[in-house]
């Protein structure tokens, strides 16, 4: 138990605040980013009719 106590304070320690924080800003950029490459993509008109055909 010991162990698993220092263990999780030398982990409490590393990740601040501010690591956390900025983790997650670049995190919810990747994924509007993500969003907006998938949702484009299916709003374009096609290119060509079936009735050329």
């Amino acid at each position: 138990m010991k162990k698993c106590t220092d263990f999780l304070m030398k982990l409490k320690s590393f990740i601040d605040r501010d690591y956390v924080k900025y983790v997650g800003i670049f995190y919810l950029l990747m994924m509007v980013l993500y969003l907006y490459v998938m949702f484009g993509m299916g709003s374009e008109a096609p290119k060509f009719t079936y009735a050329e055909f």
